[in-house]
C-alpha cells in the first residue's frame, strides 16, 4: 500500500517514446530512455540545396536528451518541393535512382549532410526514413509518402548507403507501418 510503482520499474533501455522532448522530465521520470524527433527536410532546405536552417529542431530538445541519457532517434521526411518537382507533400525525391555520390540525387546529398551534421554535434546514429509509407494518398489525404513500395526501397537503400558514408556508426530504420 502506498508504493510508487514507478520505484519498482526499473528500464533496461528499450523504453522510447515519441516527442518526448515536449515533457522531459516526465519522460525522465518513466524511465524513457530514447525518443523520436521529426526531422523534416523542407524545413533543413527549404529553398534549395545551399540551405541548412536547423532552427526547427531547438538545441534545447537535444541538450535535454544528452543530459538524460535519453537517446535521439531521428525521423526523416518530407522533402521540399523543389526536391521532388512536386507540391505534393510526401513525393518521392528526384534522382533517388541514382548513385548516391551523383549530385543529382538529392536525397543522397541531403542525408549525407543530415547524418555528418548530427551525429557529430549531437552523437545522433538512428535515422527512420518516412512514416508510414504503407497508407497510399489515393485513400486518405493524411498519407505520409506518395511513393510506391520500389520507390520506398530505393528510398531506404539510398539513405542507407549515404548515411553510411557520412557515419560509419549509422543505423538506418524501416518506417513504421
Amino acid at each position: 500500500q502506498g508504493e510508487n510503482l514507478l520505484d519498482r520499474f526499473k528500464p533496461d533501455g528499450r523504453f522510447g517514446a515519441v516527442e518526448s522532448y515536449y515533457r522531459t522530465a516526465d519522460a525522465v521520470e518513466a524511465g524513457v530512455r530514447f525518443q523520436r524527433i521529426i526531422f523534416e527536410w523542407r524545413w533543413f532546405q527549404p529553398n534549395g540545396p545551399d540551405d541548412w536552417d536547423t532552427s526547427h529542431i531547438p538545441d534545447k530538445w537535444l541538450e535535454e536528451a544528452r543530459q538524460n541519457d535519453i537517446e535521439i532517434i531521428g525521423l526523416v521526411k518530407n522533402a521540399p518541393n523543389w526536391a521532388t518537382g512536386s507540391n505534393l507533400l510526401g513525393a518521392v525525391p528526384l534522382g533517388v535512382t541514382l548513385p548516391v555520390y551523383n549530385p543529382s540525387n538529392l536525397w543522397a546529398a541531403f542525408i549525407k549532410k543530415l547524418v555528418r551534421y548530427y551525429s557529430e554535434k549531437w552523437d545522433i546514429h538512428h535515422w527512420i526514413i518516412y512514416n508510414e509509407p504503407d497508407i497510399r494518398p489515393e485513400d486518405t489525404q493524411f498519407f505520409e509518402y506518395a511513393g510506391d513500395v520500389n520507390d520506398y526501397y530505393k528510398t531506404v537503400k539510398v539513405a542507407y548507403k549515404a548515411a553510411h558514408a557520412a557515419n560509419p556508426r549509422a543505423v538506418i530504420h524501416l518506417a513504421g507501418l
